[in-house]
């Protein structure tokens, strides 16, 4: 296991639709997994049966379609499954790692308690939902601006994303060489 997705099962939905993956069985609750159907072939597991994770005895309460997962897109358009760190050189060279998508028989869906009690898990993405009336904008701004995350908000008028970039800060002389280069 390569990847490892933890969520909240009912928020999650709402925001995905992640239940329409489930070829079998339910979102993972405390103490649950979901993997994929390649795994579970593999395993030769059913639903309800235990499986040891990461030290961790999770009963496996359902399996997605790996077709379904592969196609799911998360809300900035990117895929919805994780990356890993893989070695592009041959074993004899020096190892020169790239961030490629973890297949979906290499990942398991676990609730967020869950998730987090992993060794080597991370924090990579947070939905937040906010009260009516609130600037979804507004506060994908400060996200960035404060915290430099990159912050995509969704309203009626479209999705946003909300960035700190690189940026260059001068005034008077030493600034006008740079600009004329530019120019």
């Amino acid at each position: 296991i390569y990847g490892v997705v933890g969520f909240d099962s009912a928020l999650e939905d709402n925001v995905l639709g992640l239940s329409s993956v489930l070829e079998e069985g339910q979102l993972p609750s405390m103490g649950g997994v979901v993997i994929s159907e390649d795994l579970r072939d593999t395993l030769d597991v059913d639903v309800g049966e235990t499986l040891l994770l990461g030290g961790m005895e999770l009963v496996l309460e359902g399996v997605f379609d790996d077709a379904s997962l592969w196609a799911l897109r998360d809300l900035d358009g990117s895929s919805y499954l994780p990356g890993k760190e893989e070695n592009m050189n041959p074993p004899e060279e020096q190892p020169m790692y790239q961030i490629v998508r973890c297949k979906t028989d290499e990942i398991v869906l676990l609730d967020l308690t869950t998730a987090m009690n992993l060794p080597l898990v991370r924090v990579s993405r947070v939905d937040v939902s906010v009260n009516e009336g609130v600037d979804v904008g507004v506060l994908a701004e400060r996200l960035a601006l404060e915290r430099g995350y990159w912050a995509w908000s969704a309203s009626e008028a479209g999705v946003h994303v909300a960035l700190m970039g690189s940026y260059l800060e001068g005034k008077g002389l030493p600034l006008i060489v740079p600009w004329a280069i530019v120019v």
